[in-house]
């Protein structure tokens, strides 16, 4: 009967490692925790890499999933709980903002923004009420029923600045990242796969 146990117990410890591998990431020197928790949900890291425009490094980019998928269609369908961090690395000019949204969001609707100009509006106005700074992370959090929520977290104090019902919306919010026309191939790669992207 012992030895049944124990034997449970190593394939339930095992199955639970493959279901969820629990691991953290360093990028840039910063550690990238392997899970984070929202609304009793917790989330596991899938994959995360530099957001770079030119040499330029941006943010760190993370996804957070129930469960690891590669699919970047699947993940983009999924109405269900998960997240995209972003971790700043440089100070960003509160005016550039809206350009940046903008010009991310044409992309992921083909240049079709207007059917969600509403909510792409409260996106702007939801980033710009904390200046970016340095090692200001935003977490962009998708829970069904509740839509996207942005928790902002400046110097260990996270806070909700704003949330967007929609899943319409939560799908093209991550094709951002995800979509056919991505900010950033080798970022959406990492995003992924589980592993840092190659240039860091």
């Amino acid at each position: 009967m012992k030895n049944h146990l124990i034997l449970f117990g190593v394939f339930l410890i095992a199955w639970t490692m493959a279901s969820h591998p629990v691991y953290s990431m360093t990028i840039a020197g910063l550690t990238i925790p392997e899970s984070i928790q929202y609304d009793d949900k917790t989330l596991f890291l899938n994959g995360a890499g530099l957001r770079k425009i030119i040499s330029i490094k941006l943010y760190i980019g993370a996804l957070y999933l129930k469960k690891p998928m590669s699919d970047a269609n699947a993940i983009i369908e999924a109405n269900e709980p998960m997240g995209i961090r972003l971790l700043w690395l440089r100070q960003i000019p509160l005016q550039k903002m809206p350009k940046v949204w903008l010009s991310s969001f044409k992309l992921a609707t083909d240049g079709n923004t207007e059917p969600f100009q509403e909510q792409i509006d409260k996106v702007i106005e939801f980033t710009k009420k904390e200046p970016i700074m340095r090692y200001v992370s935003f977490d962009f959090i998708y829970l069904p029923d509740k839509g996207l929520h942005l928790y902002v977290d400046s110097k260990g104090k996270k806070k909700l600045t704003g949330v967007i019902p929609g899943y319409e919306f939560k799908k093209v919010f991550f094709k951002i990242w995800l979509g056919e026309r991505p900010c950033q191939e080798n970022l959406k790669k990492a995003l992924l796969t589980n592993t840092i992207s190659a240039d860091q």
